[in-house]
């Protein structure tokens, strides 16, 4: 936090993202029409096990202003029923032929409490049922229709976008090379005098413009160089189409057809705009992560559909920070330990299980893989145990890691997440509330580290163009330690900088010990008001060292037999530590801390 001297925390009280999900994805349904229905006279069902029928039946349940559940094919399942129940549903419509929902499911479905009308809409196959599906919802306010492949789950989701909108554009399935015969006789059957195409060339040939020009519609194609980048366009002109009524976002995985299912349904009840997001991190689809900062204003109620494993916490937490909402997830979580990899010891694999247990973002604090940091040992001593939280990780480089020459191995293994090669420094936001900036400590490979360094230069324009937000900062070697190596006085500068913008947070590692200080001035004199608090976590895996001196005066906790990593919970108003040990080990630290402002 920087500004005057306690400035209170940003609010995002008029902005939300929940996580609207189920243990899979018939649960998903569920809980998706529990977040937009308290009641509703009409449900329309379809396969759980395939998508076409379920995303074409999107525009029929927006114009009814109902649900989409799902049903395995032979068995309604109890939890759909007792849905179908709770919604006081007087209509089902069952979209998709018997092979795919069958009798037996109808037959459960008439008998639920409510006793409702059983309705069917099929064909023989997907594009017919795409076209019975169109003609029975009707044609759109504006004589437009959406035609897109049969055969890609994603752009069917996307299209689901302008089938949310309020003109309930209905989208017809088409083969790849040519336009489907189902598809054209619904488009005369509609009256459609338009048709946008949903997709690239390679979902959807430029013939089918073609075959649609010769059939005299007027044609135009939203499309991106990838699923999420067509995504994107599709929800931008839906977005527009809402207008004022844009009231948030639905967001589904783009890597798999399940959760997804229910997401155009759930969008049109809630004028939201409907967009794909990727499953691990929201920086595979920049299109997406622009389409929402760019409407991140109107966007005040949006939910994230399915689990995490669907959309993991990180991707929801980089939505959240986009749209200035709290992650729907719990405050974000960022866990680490420096020392870690040693090839022949299991101590990394004890703390790796221990990353196995909590989500959010890894941070390393250096010395990642010994004794050298070749490739050979990320490859045969990191990658085995922490190398597995590999996507999740923002590492910072240790000495050991400059054993091989310009850090070779250690860019090389964790590639654009460690920043520039030629730097190692760079920072992140976790949620809307902190800014995370990982430095390079090993200051004769990167031009010192002094006033007016390069990295000095660069960590306080870094922190002026966040004024906003909660600082933790991280590198290897600590300013304040009673470890083996003790303190170093090469970082001030860092401190300097950090303690003028108001930083909470400092973490290290480099001495294989745990240790945690009081709030401190750059000096390392005690500042409970405006100081920084350090703690030393050299406990990931490697050989623990003896202490080398008694503690200072602002060391609080310390301790030299345990391995373990640190848990930090980055809350609006401040923050809270914990540090786990492995398996076997007894000694815990914990506590909170609020934030404060500048001095």
């Amino acid at each position: 936090a920087t500004g005057a001297p306690a400035p209170p925390a940003p609010t995002c009280d008029t902005r939300s993202l929940e996580r609207v999900a189920g243990e899979e994805r018939v649960a998903t349904a569920v809980a998706g029409a529990r977040h937009g229905w308290d009641a509703s006279s009409q449900v329309v069902l379809a396969s759980a096990v395939d998508y076409p029928d379920a995303l074409a039946a999107g525009v029929l349940a927006a114009r009814r202003d109902a649900p989409v559940l799902l049903t395995l094919p032979d068995r309604l399942p109890s939890p759909v029923g007792d849905e179908i129940e709770r919604l006081k549903a007087a209509h089902v419509v069952i979209v998709g032929g018997r092979a795919a929902v069958s009798e037996d499911v109808a037959l459960a479905v008439a008998a639920t409490a409510h006793r409702p009308q059983v309705l069917r809409i099929a064909g023989p196959h997907r594009y017919a049922t795409a076209a019975e599906v169109a003609r029975a919802a009707g044609p759109s306010a504006t004589g437009e229709a959406v035609v897109v492949s049969g055969a890609r789950f994603a752009d069917a989701v996307s299209a689901g976008a302008l089938a949310a909108v309020p003109d309930r554009l209905p989208p017809l399935l088409t083969t790849a090379d040519r336009l489907h015969p189902d598809a054209e006789a619904a488009l005369r059957d509609l009256d459609a005098t338009e048709v946008i195409v949903v997709g690239g060339s390679a979902a959807v040939a430029p013939q089918v413009d073609e075959d649609l020009r010769r059939g005299g519609w007027r044609v135009s194609r939203l499309a991106g160089d990838d699923r999420y980048a067509t995504s994107a366009t599709v929800a931008a002109r839906a977005a527009d189409r809402l207008g004022e009524r844009r009231r948030g976002a639905v967001l589904a995985t783009g890597a798999a057809f399940p959760d997804a299912l229910a997401a155009g349904g759930l969008a049109a009840r809630t004028s939201s705009v409907l967009a794909l997001v990727p499953p691990r991190d929201l920086s595979a689809a920049p299109a997406v992560a622009d389409l929402l900062r760019t409407h991140a204003g109107t966007l005040v109620s949006s939910a994230v559909l399915g689990g995490r494993a669907a959309v993991s916490v990180r991707t929801a937490e980089q939505v959240a920070d986009l749209l200035g909402a709290e992650p729907p997830d719990g405050p974000p979580v960022l866990v680490g330990a420096g020392d870690i990899a040693v090839c022949g010891s299991d101590g990394d694999e004890a703390t790796a299980a221990l990353l196995d247990r909590f989500g959010g973002t890894v941070a390393t604090f250096g010395d990642n893989a010994y004794d050298r940091g070749t490739p050979g040992e990320f490859a045969d001593c990191y990658h085995p145990s922490w190398g597995r939280h590999r996507d999740r990780t923002r590492p910072s480089p240790g000495n050991h890691d400059y054993g091989t020459d310009g850090a070779a191995g250690y860019f090389g293994y964790f590639g654009a997440r460690a920043g520039d090669p030629g730097q190692g420094w760079y920072s992140y936001d976790l949620g809307p509330w902190w800014h995370v900036v990982a430095l390079n400590s090993n200051c004769s490979a990167v031009a010192g580290c002094g006033p007016g360094s390069p990295q000095e230069r660069w960590l306080r324009a870094d922190l002026a163009a966040n004024p906003d937000r909660h600082v933790v900062a991280y590198w290897h070697h600590p300013r304040w330690s009673t470890g083996r190596h003790g303190s170093s006085d090469a970082t001030a500068v860092f401190w300097q900088a950090l303690y003028d913008h108001g930083a909470e947070l400092v973490l290290n590692g480099h001495d294989h010990t745990y240790e945690r200080f009081a709030p401190m001035r750059p000096d390392g004199t005690a500042d409970p008001t405006h100081g920084i608090r350090q703690f030393v976590v050299g406990t990931g895996g490697a050989g623990l060292y003896r202490f080398s001196s008694d503690p200072l005066p602002t060391t609080e906790v310390r301790r030299n037999d345990t391995r373990g990593v640190l848990v930090l919970t980055l809350r609006s108003e401040g923050y809270d530590w914990e540090f786990v040990p492995v398996a076997g080990g007894s000694f815990t630290d914990r506590g909170s801390t609020r934030a404060h402002g500048a001095p």
